[in-house]
């Protein structure tokens, strides 16, 4: 017969396992969030795919799935490593500054790189990948499962800089791109409410959406609508942070 522990011992176990108070990540949304890059940062990037041009009138595009294996093409100056994680991304949308939107669609892991060719392999999938996406390095670190604290007073203001419904309205559970980001101590997990913006371009009246933010940036943040009170257009709202996420007191080691 199996010699099946106590439930002491196999709480203790299962202890020995897990690290203690250790919230499980949001991978997925931070995955998945758009995000602003500089328009140069999409020059000499992998591509998804053996790097031969795209025609009209030729054969479609192949599309890949989780495991599946991924042929890279490597242009001039690109440089990668068995190991490294990439997200295949679809620019959407230029913003001022030279920056533009793009969305993530998976997670590709490096597996091989020889003679100036790389292979990946399709860890996670968000969306379509196909031949011909830009990849771009997976950085940055998903928002804790742990409440944000308050804050009380003045605090960090913010414009909406692009929202996922083509610039109209404020979606729903969708993602806001605010102008603000690392720079100005924005954590992922803080939350901001959007008012409408006054006359002086102060918050005027009650908050008409709440946003949490996802992904953070060096001068940007990425936020998902958490509650839609009203509907207003983007560029008459401004934001203004009203919790702080646990990680700012060194909650999450």
């Amino acid at each position: 017969h199996r010699d099946l522990p106590d439930p002491v011992e196999a709480e203790r176990r299962m202890r020995a396992l897990l690290a203690p108070n250790t919230p499980a990540s949001r991978n997925g949304e931070f995955r998945a969030a758009p995000y602003a890059v500089p328009g140069n940062s999409l020059a000499r990037t992998p591509v998804v795919g053996t790097g031969v041009p795209i025609t009209e009138g030729g054969p479609l595009p192949k599309r890949y799935r989780v495991d599946d294996e991924v042929p890279l093409y490597l242009p001039a100056g690109a440089a990668v490593a068995v190991g490294a994680q990439f997200s295949p991304v679809t620019a959407v949308a230029a913003l001022s500054g030279q920056q533009r939107v793009v969305v993530p669609t998976g997670v590709i892991e490096v597996v091989r790189v020889a003679k100036g060719r790389a292979r990946g392999v399709v860890r996670s999938q968000t969306g379509a990948i196909v031949d011909g996406q830009l990849m771009l390095p997976l950085v940055g670190e998903a928002a804790p499962w742990q409440p944000a604290a308050p804050v009380e007073g003045p605090e960090l203001r913010s414009g909406v800089r692009w929202v996922e419904e083509a610039g109209r309205l404020l979606p729903p559970q969708g993602f806001v791109i605010l102008d603000v980001g690392a720079r100005q101590g924005v954590l992922p997990g803080d939350r901001f409410a959007l008012f409408h913006r006054g006359g002086n371009g102060e918050p005027d009246g009650e908050a008409v959406a709440v946003v949490r933010v996802v992904r953070v940036d060096a001068a940007s943040s990425t936020a998902k609508v958490s509650y839609l009170h009203a509907v207003a257009a983007p560029d008459a709202v401004v934001a203004r942070r009203i919790a702080r996420s646990a990680a700012a007191d060194n909650a999450v080691p």
